[in-house]
């Protein structure tokens, strides 16, 4: 938990926060369309992962039509590749696989499930910074901006793709 202090007309009142990672729209309110925010709570998931299946292949489409109408050289598509890892790795650690408490079994525990996310992570990062750097040191000084902006584009929308995957969704049985 997490004290905050407010100070109002000369009192100062204390409140306790709790602080814990919250989903993509868990902060909607109910008063506009009530019938509405209740449909798209039942169908969170299946909404969630749909986005992010669309994303990614829009992005790897980016790539596919540049490889074909452009000159884009395939060491440059290895970007990608390290993003989609990126994206499997991270997706693949659940939230619960983090608690200390909750997680006990495999090889190295919720250490090991941390360290998997970070690296995971860090692939995802790397593709996406490599690929801007590559739009533009090769592509850009070049004028060949389509082939250097398609693949920043793919991995951009596979780390947004990633992102909405793992935060999106919820663990609730329902």
């Amino acid at each position: 938990k997490w004290r905050s202090r407010v100070r109002a007309d000369s009192t100062t009142q204390t409140s306790d926060v709790t602080m814990s990672a919250k989903g993509c729209f868990d902060d909607c309110t109910t008063d506009c369309c009530p019938d509405t925010y209740d449909k798209f709570r039942e169908n969170r998931n299946k909404i969630s992962s749909a986005l992010a299946g669309a994303l990614f292949a829009i992005g790897w489409w980016f790539m596919i039509d540049a490889s074909v109408a452009h000159e884009i050289e395939g060491k440059h598509q290895l970007c990608g590749v390290s993003s989609t890892i990126g994206l499997i790795m991270f997706n693949s650690i659940s939230s619960s696989m983090m608690d200390n408490n909750m997680y006990t079994d495999g090889v190295c525990g919720p250490t090991g499930a941390r360290v998997w996310l970070i690296i995971g992570l860090m692939a995802s990062f790397a593709g996406f910074i490599a690929a801007t750097w590559i739009m533009a040191q090769v592509y850009l000084p070049h004028h060949k901006e389509s082939g250097g902006v398609s693949l920043f584009m793919q991995n951009f929308l596979i780390l947004l793709s990633s992102f909405i995957f793992k935060f999106g969704r919820t663990n609730d049985m329902y």
